[in-house]
């Protein structure tokens, strides 16, 4: 599965695709697994990405949504987004304006 479906990491080895494969590999003691580079990615385009890539699986913490991406957004890279949340409910800050820091993935609700 993992050759076909590698983790996806930025130029600092933030994973972003693939944190849940990752967290299931470490608990079964394995650490050496393929993985794709991205590079020269904007923040946009990595939370787009983030975004995507769990689009169909999981489940999402809507309240870390609304308070780190604005429902334009989500709902352009085709989150839908459920009762009762509005999009007067999500932020409308750019993401390019935020800190790396200061990031937790709309997935797990762990800071990337």
């Amino acid at each position: 599965m993992l050759e076909a479906r590698p983790l996806v990491v930025d130029e600092s080895m933030i994973v972003l695709g693939g944190n849940m494969r990752l967290k299931a590999l470490k608990s079964s003691g394995i650490f050496e697994v393929p993985i794709y580079q991205v590079t020269g990615w904007s923040e946009e385009q990595k939370n787009e990405f983030i975004i995507k890539d769990n689009v169909g699986f999981g489940e999402w913490d809507y309240d870390i949504l609304a308070n780190e991406w604005s429902a334009e957004a989500l709902i352009k890279w085709g989150l839908v987004i459920p009762e009762p949340y509005k999009e007067d409910d999500f932020n409308d800050i750019s993401l390019d304006t935020k800190e790396k820091e200061d990031k937790l993935c709309p997935h797990c609700g762990k800071a990337l």
